[in-house]
């Protein structure tokens, strides 16, 4: 019985173990905000950077503007798991590829020199090689679900966008549509939350120095009325409005820092899902799709 006892305290230690590190890293995911910096900066031309981390950088995506296209990576733990074809990274990487395939070359030509003495001794490679490749790669595992996550993402909004162009095609039964009363709420529901969740994701911190002028001083005057508006926001301490009364110009080195928690999301998309008035439209919007 002591043994019996012995074994089922291990077991309950062991799935409480269990328990507080998947209430813990839930925690985490709930209430770590997640941190955005976003460099913008106008002299000739537009550069722009962005930096997106979690958690001391544990998760962390980076990305720059440069020549009107733009170049980003997404890093776990420091590695990099995505990134796009004109990232420098991948640049960096096919180099050394190149370089890796170069040397293998020449490790081959000495290799058929002596044939009859690294027979074997490839064999064993070759085996050794088949091994390493069966072996799972918890990494890779992980890359995987973000790629699935990441291109669900995006053919959700291009499949929402070719219905939304099929749509634009029949103006009439979109104007019946959009004259249905419950359809109104649903579609005012939608963008109250959205703008929720705008107001939240927004910049919370804005430095920098923005100099501006249109040609024209009464045009100018106005532009500058609208810009003073950030510094109701941001206040004067640390962002600087300049205009220029007589030269048409625009220049501008701003920083803006904000972050967001998943919780706050969790709760804004809870209340959404549980409004009637916007189950109705998107049952509405789903017969209306297969009218199409």
């Amino acid at each position: 019985m002591p043994i019996v006892f012995l074994i089922l305290k291990i077991v309950g230690i062991v799935i409480g173990c269990i328990s507080g590190l998947a209430v813990m890293l839930i925690l985490l995911i709930l209430l770590v905000p997640v941190r955005y910096r976003i460099k913008i900066k106008k002299i000739e031309h537009v550069e722009s950077y962005f930096t997106v981390y979690w958690l001391f950088h544990i998760v962390s995506m980076r990305g720059e503007l440069e020549k009107n296209t733009w170049n980003y990576c997404l890093r776990i733990f420091g590695i990099p798991l995505k990134h796009n074809k004109d990232s420098k990274i991948r640049k960096c990487k096919a180099a050394e590829k190149s370089d890796n395939g170069k040397t293998e070359k020449e490790q081959d030509e000495v290799g058929e020199s002596g044939q009859s003495e690294g027979a074997d001794g490839t064999e064993k490679a070759a085996v050794e090689s088949e091994n390493k490749e069966k072996k799972p790669f918890f990494l890779k595992r992980i890359k995987d679900k973000f790629m699935n996550i990441y291109q669900n993402i995006k053919n959700s909004i291009k499949n929402f966008f070719t219905f939304f162009k099929k749509v634009l095609d029949k103006k009439k039964s979109l104007s019946d549509f959009l004259k249905e009363e419950i359809n109104r709420l649903g579609i005012k529901t939608f963008f109250g939350t959205l703008y929720e969740v705008i107001r939240y994701v927004r910049p919370q911190k804005m430095k920098g120095i923005i100099y501006f002028g249109t040609g024209d001083p009464c045009s100018t005057g106005q532009a500058l009325g609208i810009f003073s508006i950030l510094y109701i926001r941001y206040g004067s301490k640390y962002l600087k409005i300049v205009p220029d009364f007589n030269e048409k110009v625009l220049t501008m080195d701003l920083c803006l820092f904000g972050k967001m928690r998943v919780l706050r999301f969790a709760r804004v998309l809870w209340k959404l899902y549980r409004n009637e008035e916007f189950k109705n439209f998107i049952g509405n919007v789903k017969t209306l799709k297969e009218e199409f």
